[in-house]
Formats: structure tokens, C-alpha cells, sequence
């Protein structure tokens, strides 16, 4: 099962505690009982789960609203901008999702009102109807005001468009309804069509018993609105909303709750797959937990993983995979940059060593620090801090032991049978298995060397010897085995030192001794 980034849209679906936020929502604004414009804004995070809150608030809203008389009921119309690919299209749309609510409710007086918006936004192009410092047309540039223009010409002019408005303005007050009109995603919009959505609300669509609940992201639209408007964009924004709501933060213990539930979800699905507990144990706090910021990251994580798994789960770590996916998710600089620097990392013909022989472990590690920072650096990110830095390097050496070594930041001990053993990341051989993905490319399956060292009778074991020494992978197939060699019992170690010697003697005799059975394990 892949995840969705598709907002829920109902409490029953909650997975993180947010209904109670949403009915909060709902509540006050079917209690804000204003005949003037008023405008709340809802901000948040791109991934923190707005719009599947404003979803939850719309179906409490219906609830709370069920059994009161229509001529009470708060009139709900949700506006999407972002459908719409330009800013002519996007205002004209509004008055058109606008004026089709108020004539799909079955009721005369309202749909009268529907007509009168439908006429007031056909007036002319509703762009030359947004006054600006400089006049009505200044804003839309020499050939928009030229469209414009034209159109007032041909019979409409501002006197006709100004009672055009305020006869909507009268339909409106004389009815008892109160309107709620929601704009979501507006962080999704061009610089200008932002400036348009509010000067919409503060002008154009400027209504009495009309609330407007306006949905974004406050970082990304005070800087849109400082490349289009003259002077502060958060001086612009408080002027406008005159109620700023911040969504909460989403509580870390409930995001990894679902986290850890979708990942044994995933670890369920895949057999034979290593998962070390441990091992997850080490790498769980220092490289998933601090990336693991929303739901959408979430989503993605677990997506990746499971496209991960359906290739490769039998011949890697669990825990690794999901680790080294998150850098991916998180940092694709990062990545990268592991990718191409495997000797570094592993160990494998780490020529830096010979380099850096004269150099202090601190020294490494402010070299790195400044590597890594330029990584991210290149990669466009405007702003790189210190905090971002010192979490790669907290999560490269728990992952890969030898670069740890190299930096004095020593988590685990630098084991290479256990790395072997296990299909760490950290082991050279296994290293390039996590980013190429390719099952062909794994020349020893894990299954054989499992059914090699526990289950094969000593004429099977000799013969799947022998193919691999045909093959080339006799070595590495020796060492799959070694690097089992703890766990295995006495009886199972004498069929495997006699097939050794069967197959190859000379070489037979060399790894019986690193096959040697601990005296715990010996027949009396």
C-alpha cells in the first residue's frame, strides 16, 4: 500500500489529533457574528495538514448545522485558486463559484443575489475593477489595461461597475445568511495572482456578513507580497487579517507513532528481510527521528522504502534502508555526495587516509562540517544552518562506523563481519546494493548462504563450493559463511570444515580454523 498526500476528510481518518483543533475552528467561526467584512487567516507549513484540518472544520460546521432553519445557516463556499493558471481566470472563477452557491440553494431571495454577482463580475474584465495608487488600470500593465480599457469604452465605466457592487452590497445586508468563503493553497499561487486573492477580499469582493477564511503558508506569502507591493509584506498581511490563527505544531511523539506503525506495516509485508533491533535502536534517534518533521514526509519515507523493499528487501537491512532513504528525502544533495564517496565512508581503499595521516580527528571533522555545508550550499538551499550540518554529521557515522572513526565520533564498533553478516550499508560489498537497487547485481543471495551454513548436507555443500569457485565467488561465499560462523552449532560447523576441505584443501584448511566452534557450543 502506497500513501497519498490527499487531505483526509474526516475526523475519522485523524491520525495525528487534529479534529479537536478543527471543531475549535469551526466553532468560532459559526459564532463570529459580524455584518461587516471579516477576514481570519489560517497559517501553516507546507506538509503540516491544512487543508485536511480546514476539511475536518467543514464537516464539523455541517454537523453543528444540521438541524438549524436555512435562513440561519452559514453559506460555505470553498474556493481552490491554484486551479486556475492565470489571474484573469482565477477572479472571474471566484465570482462564478461564488454566484452558483447562492443559486443552488433553492431559494429566491438568494438566488437573486447569485444573479446580481454574476452581473457585477461581468461589468468588465473584474482585473480593472481593483483600484490601485495610479488608478484603475495601472496594475495590469500597458496590454491588460489596454483590454481593459476597450471594454470600457464599449459602454460600461466605473459609475455603472460601483452600483453594480453596491447592489449586491444592499441584497446582501437585506438577507440573513452569513457567508463563509474559504481560499485555500494560496501559497501555491504566482507573486501576483497572491496580490490579487487579497486585493480581491479587501476590495472587489469587500461584502458584508461575509467571512473569509484564507489558508497559507505566512513565510512563503510576505515574500511574495514584498516582490509585488511596495514596503513590508507581514505589514500588508496584518492589515488585511483580522484574526491570525497558527496552526499547532504537530506533537514529535504522535508523528513518530504513526511512523513506526507504517513502517512495521511495510516490515510485515516483506519475508526473509534482516531486521536487527539493536541496530534499528542505534540508528532510530540520530538519523530518522530528527527528519521525520510531517506527514507528507511521512508518506514520502514509506514510499520510498516500500519501492525500495520490492526489489532488494532479502539482501539489505531494514533499518539502513529506511535511514538512508530519509537522507534522500530529506537532503537528495547529501545523498549524493554518500553515494560517490563509498571509500570514504566503508573504508574500502580509503586513500584520504594517507592524506589526512597528519591531521587531528577534530580537524577531520571541522573538514567535513565544511564540506557538507557546501554541499547543501550548492545545491541552492539560501539558507543553510548550523543545526541542518550538525545533523548530517551526527547521522554519517552511526551509519557508516569507519567515518566515524575518522571524525572521533565512534557509536559502534568497526566490525566488518558483523556489517557482512547483516547487509550493512557500511560494508563495502553491500555499500552499492542500497543505491542501485538491482537484484542481478547481488551475485550471493542471502538465501544461499543461509541454507550454505544451517540446513545443505555436506555432498550439496560441496557442490554449490565448487559452482562458485567455477564462478569466481568462491572467496566472497567463504566469507558470507565466516562471518556466520558464531552461530553456528558444532554439528553444522564439522559438515561445513569437511566440505571445505572436500572441495579445496588447501584452502579448506585455512578457513577451518576461522570456523573453530566456541567452547560453549562444543559436544562433550
Amino acid at each position: 500500500m502506497y500513501y497519498s498526500d490527499k487531505p483526509i476528510s474526516s475526523k475519522c481518518d485523524d491520525q495525528l489529533g487534529r479534529n479537536s483543533f478543527a471543531a475549535l475552528l469551526a466553532q468560532s467561526l459559526l459564532n463570529l457574528n459580524t455584518q461587516d467584512t471579516f477576514t481570519v487567516g489560517l497559517f501553516g507549513k507546507w506538509g503540516s495538514g491544512k487543508t485536511s484540518i480546514v476539511n475536518m472544520m467543514l464537516s464539523e460546521i455541517e454537523e453543528q448545522q444540521k438541524d438549524c432553519p436555512e435562513s440561519e445557516k452559514l453559506i460555505v463556499v470553498h474556493f481552490e485558486p491554484w486551479n486556475f493558471s492565470n489571474t484573469d481566470q482565477l477572479l472571474s472563477q471566484f465570482f462564478i463559484r461564488l454566484s452558483s452557491e447562492f443559486r443552488n440553494k433553492g431559494d429566491e431571495r438568494l438566488a437573486k443575489i447569485g444573479e446580481a454577482l454574476e452581473t457585477y463580475s461581468e461589468a468588465f474584465d473584474i482585473l480593472s475593477a481593483i483600484p490601485l495608487a495610479g488608478g484603475l488600470l495601472s496594475f495590469l500593465g500597458k496590454k491588460g489595461a489596454e483590454t481593459a480599457g476597450s471594454k470600457l469604452k464599449k459602454g460600461c465605466d466605473e459609475k455603472d461597475i460601483s452600483k453594480q457592487k453596491e447592489f449586491v452590497i444592499k441584497l446582501l445586508q437585506e438577507q440573513s445568511n452569513r457567508i463563509l468563503v474559504v481560499i485555500d493553497d494560496i501559497d501555491r499561487l504566482s507573486n501576483e495572482q497572491i496580490r490579487q486573492v487579497f486585493q480581491l477580499v479587501t476590495s472587489v469582493a469587500k461584502f458584508p456578513n461575509t467571512i473569509y477564511l484564507l489558508v497559507f503558508d505566512k513565510d512563503i506569502v510576505v515574500k511574495a507580497l514584498e516582490k509585488v507591493q511596495e514596503g513590508s509584506g507581514r505589514d500588508y498581511l496584518e492589515k488585511i487579517i483580522q484574526m491570525p490563527i497558527q496552526i499547532p505544531d504537530i506533537k514529535p511523539a504522535k508523528l513518530r507513532q504513526v511512523l513506526i506503525d507504517r513502517l512495521n506495516t511495510i516490515l510485515s509485508k516483506y519475508e526473509g528481510i534482516a531486521f536487527q533491533q539493536t541496530h534499528w535502536q542505534k540508528l532510530y534517534e540520530p538519523c530518522i527521528a530528527p527528519f521525520v518533521d510531517s506527514l507528507r514526509t511521512i508518506n514520502r519515507l514509506c514510499n520510498a522504502v516500500q519501492f525500495k523493499l520490492s526489489s532488494i528487501s532479502t539482501e539489505i537491512d531494514f533499518a539502513d534502508i529506511v535511514a538512508i532513504s530519509v537522507l534522500e528525502i530529506q537532503h537528495p544533495e547529501v545523498y549524493e555526495w554518500v553515494k560517490e564517496h563509498k571509500s570514504l565512508l566503508t573504508g574500502e581503499f580509503d586513500l584520504s587516509t594517507i592524506r589526512e595521516k597528519n591531521k587531528t580527528q577534530k580537524e577531520l571533522k571541522d573538514f567535513y562540517i565544511a564540506q557538507i555545508k557546501a554541499v547543501l550550499q550548492k545545491d541552492g538551499h539560501s539558507t543553510v544552518t548550523d543545526e541542518q550540518v550538525e545533523e548530517i554529521i551526527a547521522f554519517l557515522p552511526h551509519l557508516f562506523p569507519h567515518f566515524g572513526q575518522k571524525i572521533g565520533e565512534i557509536y559502534e564498533v568497526y566490525n566488518l563481519n558483523v556489517f557482512r553478516k547483516n547487509n550493512q550499508i557500511a560494508h563495502p560489498e553491500k555499500f552499492d546494493r542500497y543505491f542501485s537497487l538491482d537484484l542481478d547485481e547481488v551475485s550471493i543471495r542471502k538465501s544461499e548462504i543461509l541454507m550454505a551454513a544451517f540446513e545443505a548436507e555436506c555432498e550439496a555443500l560441496i557442490k554449490a563450493l565448487l559452482e562458485k569457485e567455477e564462478k569466481g565467488d568462491s572467496y566472497e561465499f567463504l566469507e558470507e559463511i565466516r562471518a556466520l560462523s558464531s552461530d553456528l552449532s558444532a554439528d553444522r560447523a564439522e559438515i561445513i570444515v569437511t566440505a571445505l576441505l572436500t572441495a579445496s584443501p588447501p584452502s579448506g584448511y585455512a578457513i577451518s580454523k576461522e570456523l573453530s566452534v566456541p567452547a560453549s557450543k562444543r559436544s562433550s
